[in-house]
């Protein structure tokens, strides 16, 4: 269709296009398999003569991304022994004098796609406490006017944080299981609410659950109210020797202490804000 310049409405002047029916979106199945192989080998001294090189035995690993396009608003994905040593690196970040656990953005493709959904009042989400996923499993949909996302995740090294007043102490814990489920409901006018549900369990005990609801409404266009209620239970690994030289410190007024010891907790927390 010809375009008048002089017509500030470009999209008004565009031709209609007939005569087209019965096309359906058709499914698409992306697989990358990858191998990592390592060998290493040092000097060793063969006699009093000489030396010579020795080398190890190779190792090696097979990984699978599997993406499969349900439908144009539908995508599952499953990834199996991941490699993202081309991920970008981290900016460094000093610790020095920091009352908080470091904050890194997500650049790990699998879980960077959809995250999105995951965003919410509260940063109830942290995908990069998932370290070294050997396997996991990813759905994200919307339908209608309803998103849902489901992230599961086995990892071989679990973070095992206890915040404190004046820092957060850092322990590393073994093999553990991620459940993220993820319920966004649109509503008219740039509105929504949502449900989130996170649980992380350890194969040795302990477990980390939260679970809440959160909203946003528009009001006339320039007003917006969002608000999000959590609660959260969380019971300690039962196991001192993960938590070396914790020593007697206690926390909240005493009645807990630091070394895991297989004490339950159990807390809540909101949020409220209006934005123009």
């Amino acid at each position: 269709a010809a375009i008048d310049r002089d017509e500030p409405c470009f999209m008004c002047q565009f031709g209609t296009l007939k005569g087209i029916s019965g096309i359906k979106p058709g499914s698409r199945l992306d697989l990358l398999p990858n191998i990592t192989a390592l060998q290493q080998g040092s000097l060793r001294e063969r006699d009093p003569d000489g030396v010579e090189f020795h080398n190890q035995s190779a190792e090696g690993e097979v990984a699978m991304n599997a993406k499969y396009s349900v439908s144009t608003n539908a995508t599952a994905e499953i990834t199996v022994n991941p490699d993202f040593s081309q991920v970008e690196s981290d900016a460094t970040q000093i610790d020095v004098n920091s009352s908080y656990a470091l904050y890194y953005s997500e650049r790990r493709p699998f879980f960077q796609e959809g995250s999105d959904l995951f965003s919410t009042p509260f940063s109830v989400v942290y995908t990069r406490a998932i370290s070294d996923a050997e396997l996991a499993g990813k759905f994200t949909g919307t339908f209608g006017r309803t998103s849902v996302a489901l992230l599961a995740a086995r990892d071989e090294r679990t973070p095992l944080l206890v915040p404190l007043a004046d820092r957060t102490r850092v322990w590393s814990g073994g093999n553990s299981t991620s459940n993220i489920v993820r319920v966004k409901q649109a509503l008219p006018g740039n509105s929504h609410i949502g449900t989130i549900l996170t649980d992380r369990r350890l194969d040795d005990g302990g477990s980390g659950t939260v679970f809440g609801h959160d909203f946003q409404f528009t009001v006339k266009r320039n007003y917006q109210i969002r608000g999000q209620i959590l609660a959260s239970r969380t019971t300690e690994p039962d196991d001192l020797r993960l938590s070396p030289k914790a020593g007697s410190a206690t926390f909240d007024r005493g009645k807990h202490t630091v070394a895991f010891d297989g004490a339950a907790l159990r807390g809540w927390d909101t949020a409220l804000a209006a934005r123009l």
